[in-house]
């Protein structure tokens, strides 16, 4: 062979070669397989640009991969743990599955053999999770290239509380809940112990999904922050993990009282700019203010527990019907440089006291105390009170005399809406057995001393006249009140409140009550599945007169195996308001005819905005309120509380319509809520 010849085949072999390398390229990039499977430790990951994963599924970047997929169970592969946001391995982290444990190495890998599709990862300074291994392609697998894993664990802070006192010693017991901003709640009140069971139940499981990128690593993306525990050891609660955040809180599941630190920020009278007393709504118990946590770093707080002591004494009450109803207030009074002394009057606590009358409320820290009760013996229901002032040692009130107040006589009925006219309870109730109403009673003593103040409400049974006893001279106000069990889940009977009285005090003067009752017809609400069991508000507007009303919803009845709740709406027609009142926060509108066209209504949900209002010149906790324009009534559509910013964030409102505030509340115009859409 010349060398000529020679020549052109090397060339031709060097050509081939070339180009089976190209093609190899171009079928790497077709199938999303990148040369590079992880960044180099110091490269921050880009966790902007995964794509989800279901839990039984895997998806490459490729469009039409038809890999076979592997179950985990028999997958063997690695797990690299790295920090997000430097992207260093993290050492000495403890990854679970099933009954088996394992940390990583100082290189951050670990084998992991799952033979759970579930499992945890845990390490110092950084936020967990547990997440269910998806399935992953066959050759992702079987490869013995870099680990295909990578978990990315965010960097936490951590809060510690040190409590303090002459009750805190080795015996001293304490349940710490640390409590993050949470969309479901907004932020936590006065119910935030009921809240954090619904999130034990909603945690049972709490997995995560893993993430593939384009390199074909896996990632855990985030998850809602939940409550945290911990137990109080050495006068010590150490709370770590806890993912940075600015509207964190505590509260305290045991072991109080104590002095919440940061205060909450409502509940405190105090002087306005003005000089003038001012009361900030009831602060929600053994909940602290707002803090921040900050990734890396310890937020710390010093906790008193103060000493406490108990009130106890006796109602003169043997052989009432109804032994005496028992309440506990708390009064916090301040007098300012410019007005009048102004009281915060704060339930702390309800009992029910013995056949005796006697009752006590112990762990109580000083301060000045009122105890409230009434008891019913026969149709006389007898109102008496006391108060006092307590330090560190236990007060003993003796026998509470009732007051040698005058008395006034009630009778509360039900009457037809329209027409007024008596409706017998049997007739109109024929289900309930012991049909009651209820009355609020509010006596305010010309006096003004807290401890004769009246505020109950009291169960009556219809038709009957009831003797009060134990008031003061001064202001009378009653409300009749429709108490819940009187909406039966099959009845269409709508049952509201009747007109109340506010007057001067007037001795031996007879008042009748009455609940409006209206027969509605009962309408069948067809929901789409994704809002069947959620929560929903129902408002209607008369066609005819524009009253607007708060509907009833019962049920549900099951037609076809749906469940379908019941919407009672008055006999005419009406344009209805639907409002979900959790998140996402849906909103619908629908019209209803009488006589009816048909028996069900089935309203078209659309999202709702979020609209946040700047409430200029209201204090923090105070009550903000709006109605619809056109949809004017005596109770509002939405309702919140402004908080420490001086704002209210209110869900669920139309586009394009505007809302009338009540009392000192802002309007908000129709371009408003629309800027404000989130």
């Amino acid at each position: 062979m010349t060398l000529p010849a020679a020549l052109a085949r090397a060339f031709l072999s060097i050509l081939v070669l070339i180009g089976l390398v190209l093609l190899g390229w171009f079928v790497s990039v077709a199938i999303g397989v990148e040369p590079q499977e992880l960044r180099p430790a110091n490269e921050a990951p880009d966790v902007m640009r995964v794509e989800r994963v279901d839990a039984a599924t895997s998806r490459s970047s490729s469009v039409g991969d038809q890999r076979e997929l592997v179950d985990p169970a028999a997958w063997t592969g690695q797990m690299l743990v790295v920090d997000s946001v430097h992207g260093d391995p993290v050492a000495d982290a403890e990854v679970a599955w099933g009954d088996c444990r394992s940390r990583t190495g100082s290189d951050g890998v670990i084998a992991v053999p799952p033979a759970d599709a579930i499992f945890s990862v845990a390490a110092a300074g950084h936020v967990g999770f547990r997440a269910r291994l998806p399935k992953m392609p066959a050759s992702d697998a079987g490869s013995a290239r870099s680990p295909r894993i990578v978990l990315a664990l965010e960097p936490a802070g951590a809060l510690e509380l040190r409590f303090h006192g002459e009750r805190v010693n080795e015996d001293y017991a304490a349940s710490v809940v640390v409590l993050p901003e949470c969309p479901r709640v907004g932020d936590w009140s006065h119910d935030w112990p009921a809240m954090v069971r619904l999130y034990d139940a909603y945690d049972a499981d709490p997995q995560l999904e893993l993430t593939q990128r384009r390199d074909g690593s896996w990632w855990a993306g985030e998850r809602e922050a939940m409550p945290a525990r911990c137990e109080v050891h050495g006068g010590v609660a150490r709370v770590v993990g806890l993912r940075a955040g600015e509207r964190y809180r505590w509260g305290l599941e045991r072991g109080g009282p104590v002095r919440m630190q940061p205060g909450h920020e409502s509940g405190s009278a105090r002087e306005d700019g003005l000089g003038r007393a001012v009361v900030g709504q009831r602060a929600p118990q053994l909940l602290s203010g707002r803090f921040a946590i900050t990734a890396g770093e310890v937020r710390r707080f010093d906790v008193e527990v103060p000493a406490t002591a108990a009130i106890r004494g006796i109602f003169p009450s043997i052989g009432a019907e109804l032994p005496p109803q028992v309440k506990l207030y708390r009064i916090e009074t301040i007098t300012p440089s410019n007005g009048p002394a102004v009281a915060n009057c704060e339930q702390l606590g309800f009992l029910v006291a013995s056949d005796m009358g006697a009752f006590e409320f112990r762990d109580l820290t000083p301060g000045t105390y009122v105890v409230r009760s009434w008891w019913r013996s026969g149709h006389v229901v007898q109102f008496a009170s006391a108060a006092c002032e307590l330090a560190d040692r236990d007060v003993d009130l003796g026998r509470i005399e009732p007051p040698a107040g005058s008395s006034v006589f009630v009778k509360l009925d039900l009457r037809d809406r329209a027409s007024k006219a008596l409706v017998p309870a049997a007739e109109a109730l024929p289900d309930v057995e012991h049909a009651l109403g209820a009355l609020m009673i509010h006596a305010i003593p010309a006096s003004r001393q807290a401890h004769e103040f009246v505020f109950e409400g009291l169960p009556l049974t219809f038709e009957t006249i009831y003797e009060l006893r134990g008031f003061h001279p001064g202001l009378l106000s009653i409300e009749p009140q429709a108490p819940g069990w009187l909406r039966q889940p099959g009845a269409t009977l709508a049952i509201e409140n009747g007109p109340g009285i506010r007057e001067p005090f007037e001795a031996g003067k007879t008042h009748e009550f009455y609940l409006a009752v209206e027969p509605r017809n009962a309408w069948l609400l067809e929901l789409p599945p994704e809002l069947r069991g959620r929560p929903l508000e129902v408002f209607s507007r008369s066609v005819s007169t524009g009253e607007v009303r708060r509907l009833d919803v019962r049920g549900p009845s099951h037609v076809d195996d749906v469940p379908m709740p019941r919407v009672l709406a008055p006999r005419s027609t009406q344009e209805l308001f639907f409002r979900e009142l959790d998140a996402p926060h849906r909103i619908a509108f629908a019209k209803i005819h009488y006589p009816p066209r048909t028996s069900t209504i089935q309203p078209e949900f659309v999202a709702g905005h979020t609209v946040d209002v700047a409430c200029e010149g209201l204090d923090p906790g105070a009550t903000v309120a709006w109605v619809m324009a056109g949809w004017e009534s005596r109770q509002p559509l939405w309702s919140g509380r402004v908080d420490a910013d001086g704002r209210c964030v209110i869900d669920g409102v139309p586009a394009g319509i505007r809302l009338i505030g009540r009392r000192r509340t802002p309007d908000v115009e129709p371009e408003a809520v629309g800027r404000s859409m989130r």
